[in-house]
């Protein structure tokens, strides 16, 4: 099973939630916020509602993401 989600260039294939999101804390620590969205996203797919509602918060989404995982990502 293949999901997409945006950005378009990511797709989760057999990653797990759990692994979206350090692949999610990763790309934010190196700069690329776009990219941590779109593993965040990953990582609920395919609840498109769910997904949206995190687009219209996608500040609050991150910022919530680093203070709550960051420290137990490598």
């Amino acid at each position: 099973m293949r999901v997409e989600a945006w950005p378009d260039k990511i797709y989760r294939g057999r990653t797990s939630p759990h692994d979206c999101l350090v692949h999610a804390i990763r790309s934010y620590r190196a700069g690329d916020h776009e990219e941590a969205f779109g593993w965040i996203q990953a990582s609920v797919c395919p609840d498109r509602e769910l997904q949206q509602s995190m687009v219209r918060n996608a500040p609050v989404v991150l910022q919530y993401l680093l203070g709550r995982y960051g420290d137990q990502a490598p």
